[in-house]
């Protein structure tokens, strides 16, 4: 006997399909159904009426799961699979200097690179604790990384030759302002393993320029954009990169113009994507100006998914927030740290800077947790509607291990899910299941 799991979703799209999409299977569970008789079968639950092909299907996909199946247990397994993974996570500050100052930046912009010393004791500590783990991941991060190659030099090359002695995986990726990542930076990145990048353009050009200045004031767009499409044109393959936009009221007004920039790159392209982010005031930091220019608590991606249907299918969105586990914060997984570039280790990227945030001691190749770590890691229990949410198996209730969320501070995503359906649909990115 089967039975409707109870982290299915489903909507219509324009040709009145029924979209279906199961929050625990993530993107794979992708199916539509085209025929009257079988939608309505579907919501009435008389699945032995519908036929075998569409049975089959919607039980692969997790859209109907086996009616003895415990899915609250499932969900609670796979939070502590989420929670307590098995992948050693470092994020590194190599240098907390920036050759940016974006006007809602949160970091002092340190003028400092990572000492021998300090990697010499990271290597330490890999070397000694990796056969505890079934991987290493680095992510490179900052200020801006860059300004620090020879300490990612060192310390992958280092990383690499531990993994590849001890036959344990390794890979990396990097947050980068993208002013330095042109195509010979990149081809020398893989050298590394570093095949994954994160890279801000907000908005077109002049939105863009208007937050994301040089020391000097003057904008950064015409470079990065210079870069993006000399990566473009290359033959590097196996890379992927995350354009990031932080929407602000300005820039939501003027998104049709930057998708048609950005959608055109994307269209003939897949290493590209697009993530769309709301713009906030982390730690209350952002100046005056641009302030006033945050959108309001109100949900505002409807509009912003609104006009990325109408791009379709020219841009191609990051597929990685419809994933489980993809809205539960690194700071809160038990085996993730932040090691800043005088050795210190912390969770969170936001609040490193701030007073007390030093969770654990990395000395002579031990990592020494402190009692105030265990404060951050994510507990389920934060969110009190976990057991009725369908899409508790992404944020798994603990969006931020710092805030409770009680159901009521959830992600644009819960919001936006049929819309944001929607566009996957219009991109071809549904198969049938009749």
């Amino acid at each position: 006997m089967l039975k409707r799991s109870r982290f299915t979703v489903d909507t219509y799209n324009e040709k009145h399909e029924l979209l279906l999409y199961n929050s625990m299977q993530g993107t794979e569970s992708f199916c539509k159904l085209h025929s009257y008789e079988n939608i309505e079968f579907f919501l009435s639950e008389k699945y032995s009426e519908m036929t075998k092909k569409s049975l089959d299907v919607l039980e692969k996909k997790g859209i109907l799961v086996d009616s003895d199946l415990d899915e609250e247990k499932k969900l609670f397994v796979k939070i502590n699979e989420t929670i307590c993974p098995t992948v050693l996570s470092l994020i590194i500050n190599p240098t907390e200097n920036c050759n940016f100052r974006c006007r809602y930046c949160y970091e002092k912009h340190n003028n400092n690179i990572m000492t021998q010393d300090v990697m010499k004791n990271i290597v330490k500590y890999v070397r000694e604790n990796i056969h505890n783990f079934s991987a290493l991941h680095v992510e490179w991060f900052g200020g801006e990384p860059l300004l620090a190659e020879q300490c990612i030099e060192y310390l992958s090359k280092e990383f690499i030759d531990i993994c590849k002695f001890n036959r344990r995986g390794y890979s990396a990726s990097m947050t980068t302002n993208g002013y330095y990542l042109d195509e010979q930076m990149v081809k020398k990145l893989l050298k590394y393993k570093i095949v994954k990048y994160q890279v801000t353009i907000d908005g077109n050009q002049k939105e863009h320029d208007k937050f994301r200045v040089l020391p000097n004031g003057n904008g950064t767009f015409e470079k990065i954009w210079r870069n993006i499409n000399d990566i473009h044109r290359s033959n590097i393959r196996n890379v992927q990169v995350l354009l990031r936009i932080n929407i602000t009221k300005d820039s939501l007004e003027t998104l049709d113009s930057y998708l048609d920039i950005v959608g055109e790159l994307c269209k003939s392209d897949e290493r590209f994507s697009i993530g769309i982010f709301k713009a906030g005031n982390w730690l209350g930091k952002t100046d005056s100006e641009v302030l006033e220019n945050l959108l309001d608590e109100e949900d505002p991606m409807r509009e912003a998914y609104e006009k990325i249907y109408k791009t379709i299918p020219k841009v191609r969105l990051s597929h990685l927030f419809l994933e489980p586990g993809s809205g539960v914060c690194y700071a809160g997984k038990l085996n993730n740290y932040l090691i800043c570039t005088d050795g210190t280790v912390h969770k969170c990227t936001v609040t490193f800077e701030e007073p007390k945030t030093e969770v654990a001691g990395l000395i002579d190749g031990k990592m020494i947790r402190q009692s105030n770590y265990y404060d951050m890691i994510s507990d389920f229990r934060m969110c009190n509607k976990i057991s009725d949410c369908k899409l508790a198996p992404l944020c798994m209730g603990q969006p931020c291990p710092t805030k409770p969320n009680l159901g009521e501070n959830c992600s644009p995503t819960n919001k936006n899910i049929d819309f944001i359906m929607g566009i996957f649909d219009a991109c071809g990115e549904f198969e049938y299941a009749d």
